[in-house]
């Protein structure tokens, strides 16, 4: 089966889809990611058929998605605004995030989920399951 796999973003975004279009290749499926010229070589180097969209130019003007408010979101993580970042100001936050028993049960949660799924076969099968 021929696949195309549309992976925009940032490095972030992208290398989960490499991952994803090895193990489809593995699978038996030909594979072909369309991304920005970004990524080309490191596509191309994995060993998946590439397809360009956009300029390298394109990719440096893009606003990178808002990672610290990801880990916010999970429980996880703090964020420190930039007006704010001092010093003293990420101390005090390291330390929080180190000592709180919240967090650390949260972190814990999370890597108990992560450790008993394989999201690569899980979305490997789903792609699979769409297109037959």
């Amino acid at each position: 089966m021929r696949i195309l796999i549309v992976a925009i973003g940032s490095q972030g975004d992208v290398n989960p889809f490499i991952k994803i279009g090895l193990a489809l290749q593995k699978r038996a499926h030909d594979v072909t990611i369309l991304s920005n010229n970004y990524f080309r070589d490191s596509i191309q180097n994995a060993g998946l058929n590439f397809s360009p969209v956009g300029s390298i130019e394109d990719f440096n003007k893009m606003d990178q998605p808002d990672n610290a408010s990801r880990l916010v979101t999970l429980g996880v993580g703090d964020k420190i605004r930039l007006k704010n970042y001092k010093s003293n100001v990420v101390a005090k936050k390291l330390e929080r995030l180190i000592t709180d028993k919240v967090l650390q049960t949260r972190c814990k949660q999370i890597a108990d989920k992560l450790n008993n799924i394989d999201p690569l076969d899980d979305i490997c099968k789903m792609i699979e399951s769409t297109v037959k």
